[in-house]
């Protein structure tokens, strides 16, 4: 469980690092990058009204703090 535990933290750390990455394209470049997401199905419209980042799906882990916005 530790490896899985290891590995899980080492693709976070890449995968940040290449969205952080990105994120200073866009700022350098002056572009908007888009990405459209998934709301995962555990989510439920009578329990909270509007979906927020814990309902996102992510088949792979990604720190979505690096986004300067959202919509829902």
């Amino acid at each position: 469980m530790l490896a899985s535990g290891v590995a899980h933290a080492s693709l976070l750390r890449r995968e940040s690092r290449q969205v952080r990455a990105l994120k200073s394209f866009a700022r350098d470049k002056g572009v908007i990058v888009v990405f459209i997401s998934q709301i995962d199905r555990s989510y439920d419209p009578t329990v909270k009204p509007c979906p927020d980042l814990d309902d996102v799906r992510l088949p792979n882990p990604l720190d979505l703090s690096c986004s300067t916005r959202r919509a829902f």
